[in-house]
């Protein structure tokens, strides 16, 4: 037999149960363009719960695999009966970091976005156990990885895809490969990054980080060296603290550790929130030279900010910056978790040997 749940987006979310029930009667019946977030569900959830026909696996889409692609705002998903205490924790947790909200009408339970459900009693917060689902099927360091980039490619990438972003490998790094949404602009190129420093098919330690690589001369750049990228710091993460690697970590670090699959999820869900309402917006403003010299040097926000480093004020030197100093002074003074006035005072001078670029790119900093 299969059982039938519904899923949709919409903004703002509902409050009780009646609203919920009542918006789900109106989404069922109003046509829709395809939604790359049911799409993305799709995915996770089949490889979560392969479709397979080789008699060994029973798989719970008794339709056939699922992909997402329906021509209305609420999406009908059939999931075989005996199998639905096993799938739904799962489908749930990929839904609700996806941003999307899952309608149980036969429990009388809806699931919302940040973790809520909704009954006709009132709400209360989601707290699925670990659920039982083995979604690796080959074990080693390989299949751990693969499923990494699957769960960003599922969860995280569609956040970010609209504003240009691509998902791929940076390899050759001193250390680990990096898992990065990367994009182009003018500036330069603009990355999101998660490197895994120690993985298998049931856990992930990673390091977050994003960072810009501006566009410079090849010579000022290579002088500009190792800190020849701009970094976006970030000086505490309290919406993460339940992934930190160990408990003596500083606060600023973007160390976490991610306990099975399950985890995993909560984790990419909880940071892609994050990213898209204050690290996105910060990006966004650092396309071009003029947009990033307005935030460059704005207070640090506990959220995100522009860390000092040498190639911002190479960026302010081609730009023909006449407070170079106080800004190298400033950068001094910001610099995030030790502050290091000497280190920009010192490159500050360096900048004197190219002095051909200067003002080369004329925007000045409003």
């Amino acid at each position: 037999m299969t059982y039938v749940v519904h899923i949709w987006e919409h903004h703002p979310s509902p409050q009780t149960w009646a609203e919920a029930d009542a918006l789900q009667a109106r989404l069922d019946c109003q046509p829709a363009p395809p939604n790359p977030k049911f799409a993305a569900l799709a995915e996770g959830l089949v490889q979560a719960f392969p479709h397979r026909r080789d008699g060994q696996t029973r798989s719970p889409w008794i339709e056939g695999a699922p992909d997402g692609r329906v021509d209305h705002a609420s999406w009908a998903l059939g999931v075989d009966t005996d199998l639905m205490d096993r799938v739904l924790p799962v489908l749930v947790n990929q839904a609700l970091a996806l941003g999307l909200t899952v309608y149980d009408g036969q429990t009388g339970e809806v699931f919302l976005p940040g973790n809520w459900c909704l009954t006709p009693e009132g709400r209360t917060p989601v707290n699925w156990p670990e659920p039982a689902v083995e979604p690796v099927a080959a074990a080693g360091l390989d299949a751990g990885r693969s499923y990494l980039e699957g769960r960003v490619r599922a969860l995280v990438l569609p956040h970010f895809a609209p504003s240009g972003f691509q998902l791929c490998w940076r390899t050759g790094l001193q250390t680990h490969d990096a898992l990065a949404m990367v994009r182009d602009t003018a500036l330069g190129q603009q990355r999101i990054e998660m490197t895994p420093q120690s993985w298998s098919e049931q856990h992930w330690d990673l390091w977050m980080s994003s960072e810009i690589e501006p566009r410079l001369p090849p010579d000022l750049a290579k002088w500009c060296e190792p800190q020849h990228t701009i970094p976006l710091a970030r000086t505490q993460w309290p919406e993460l603290a339940a992934f930190r690697r160990r408990d003596e970590q500083k606060p600023y670090e973007p160390s976490f550790r991610c306990m099975g699959p399950h985890a995993l999820d909560q984790f990419l869900g909880l940071y892609t929130q994050w990213a898209v309402r204050d690290l996105l917006p910060l990006l966004d403003g650092c396309v071009d030279l003029a947009g990033y010299l307005r935030l460059d040097g704005r207070e640090a926000s506990p959220e995100v900010f522009l860390q000092a480093a040498v190639a911002g004020l190479a960026l302010a030197h081609c730009a023909g910056d006449p407070a170079l100093a106080e800004r190298a002074q400033s950068y001094g003074q910001q610099r995030v978790p030790n502050p290091r006035p000497d280190l920009f005072h010192r490159r500050l001078g360096g900048l004197a040997g190219f002095a051909q670029y200067f003002g080369m790119q004329a925007q000045a900093p409003r």
